[in-house]
């Protein structure tokens, strides 16, 4: 399956991107992270967030979408299936996107 990729980071809109893989929801969704605490945030932009950190990990041409799902470029297909996901995920540092998204009371 291809999709014409969404231009999303720098990507140009008219290249053909390929469906690679997907994430889990759990993998991407930080509430466990927050714990108790998770309605002292705003959880979508929390997720927002993390997405876009995610997406600057990774290499150009390879773009995680919100719902998990992963395309690249042909060019890149081969090189994004090489992604080891859970190092990846576990060596960002999230602390930051949830100060930034703090409720205020």
């Amino acid at each position: 399956m291809t999709t014409p990729d969404s231009g999303r980071r720098g990507i140009d809109p008219s290249r053909t991107t390929t469906l690679i893989t997907e994430l889990p929801r759990q993998e991407l969704d930080l509430s466990g992270y927050a714990g108790d605490f998770a309605d002292d945030f705003d959880m979508a932009e929390v997720q927002a967030d993390y997405v876009s950190l995610i997406n600057s990990r990774l290499p150009h041409g390879v773009t995680l979408h919100a719902n998990g799902q992963v395309y690249a470029t042909v060019e890149m297909a081969d090189r994004a299936r090489e992604i080891n996901w859970r190092d990846l995920l576990n060596g960002l540092d999230v602390e930051p996107i949830f100060e930034r998204h703090e409720v205020k009371r």
